[in-house]
């Protein structure tokens, strides 16, 4: 199994956490609440009985356990809610690739060293020594492989860029928080 994950995220932007977990839970996204004995106090579920309608996996065979393994690891497609947080929390794994400025797609080359800073403040401003634009550095282009967020939908142990959310969940997350645009990234 993998250790992948893939985010859903509402940019940047505050949302009732509640209403977009009724939305998820009503269109089967979700199930049984699920207590992982390592973090019990975290919000997850089970995957429900339409996630695998509204996740599209590419690849020849996907290999999904929706059962916790008996070892009481977390090493199973559930999902989890991380947030809400009081400011963007940056994620980013051992697949996250050079950022590029949003607006001119320059990659600085010391792309690495961003991501220690963005981990301490996502909002912490970085211009861009090509063309000026000012950006939050958890807002660069990390081109789906980091991003930064107050609030995330997690789904865990799927194989980044094989798990692809597809419209219709898109749309609900969309609807339940106000017309707000969702992205997602995935970290491995």
């Amino acid at each position: 199994m993998s250790a992948g994950k893939l985010y859903l995220h509402p940019g940047r932007s505050t949302i009732d956490t509640d209403k977009v977990l009724d939305r998820l839970r009503h269109m089967a996204f979700i199930g049984a609440p699920y207590r992982h004995a390592a973090a019990p106090d975290s919000r997850r579920w089970l995957a429900g009985e339409r996630f695998p309608r509204l996740i599209t996996f590419l690849g020849c065979s996907p290999h999904l356990a929706f059962k916790p393994p008996e070892d009481g690891s977390d090493d199973f497609c559930h999902i989890q809610l991380d947030g809400p947080h009081a400011s963007p929390r940056f994620r980013h794994g051992r697949n996250t690739r050079a950022a590029q400025c949003p607006a001119c797609r320059f990659r600085p080359d010391d792309w690495k060293s961003l991501i220690a800073h963005a981990k301490a403040d996502a909002n912490t401003p970085w211009t861009c020594p090509a063309c000026a634009t000012v950006t939050p550095l958890g807002e660069l282009s990390w081109r789906r492989n980091a991003g930064s967020a107050a609030v995330f939908i997690v789904v865990h142990s799927v194989f980044p860029n094989e798990a692809v959310p597809n419209p219709e969940l898109i749309d609900a997350l969309r609807q339940a928080s106000g017309n707000i645009d969702w992205r997602h990234f995935y970290v491995q």
